[in-house]
């Protein structure tokens, strides 16, 4: 064995792991808020101005007709984001076997690690299906579901003309859009429906039987 691993061992503690599961989180977490304020304003320029123009968030300066590239350049930092997090969860899964902490690290993430994430309740799997499924009770389902609107809004290239005539951009930068807005709203959906239900399984299974699952709102 590489006594470079029995290191790493030693040092990715469950504690170590909890730490690092929660500071991802929080790193996503604020990815998509400022994604979402992003896409308030985008759609706030598309619809109050005529076509052209610029949107500007915190220091950010995009053409309305580009809007979609900063969206899938979040989305890409979400996808990285969410790989380490992904591999985090699974080693801190296999490691810890103390019900309470495993508890313990769910309650940190629902409490600490921003508004997207706040009362977040474990997604619950289907008996004899292998599939979760997530309670609209649950707050921050409804975040999620309200940013996916509003991205897919943000990144469609459409502008109001007097008086209030919705228009559709033509032209190839509005077939990028289109791309973009596909990709970017099912993509970041797939991202934090794997990671959610990943980390429900910290208090759903036990340790034995944890194993990667599907997911469905």
């Amino acid at each position: 064995m590489d006594p470079s691993d029995d290191q790493d061992a030693a040092i990715r503690t469950p504690d170590y792991l909890a730490d690092e599961i929660v500071g991802l989180i929080g790193v996503i977490t604020r990815l998509m808020l400022f994604g979402f304020l992003l896409a308030l304003a985008v759609i706030a320029e598309r619809a109050f101005r005529q076509a052209g123009g610029n949107v500007a968030v915190a220091q950010l300066t995009v053409p309305v007709t580009w809007a979609f590239t900063p969206f899938v350049l979040l989305t890409c930092a979400h996808y990285v984001y969410a790989a380490s997090l992904l591999r985090s969860i699974r080693e801190y899964r296999d490691r810890e076997s103390e019900p309470e902490k495993r508890n313990g690290l769910f309650r940190r993430v629902s409490s600490q690690t921003g508004v997207f994430t706040l009362g977040l309740r474990p997604a619950q799997p289907d008996k004899g299906r292998r599939v979760y499924q997530r309670s609209f009770k649950d707050p921050s389902m409804g975040l999620e579901v309200s940013g996916a609107i509003l991205l897919a809004g943000a990144t469609i290239p459409w502008h109001l003309t007097p008086p209030g005539t919705l228009t559709l951009a033509s032209g190839w930068p509005s077939w990028l859009a289109w791309a973009a807005a596909a990709v970017t709203v099912v993509l970041n959906w797939l991202l934090v429906s794997t990671w959610v239900a990943r980390l429900s399984e910290i208090v759903t299974l036990p340790p034995a039987c944890s194993s990667p699952r599907p997911y469905r709102s």
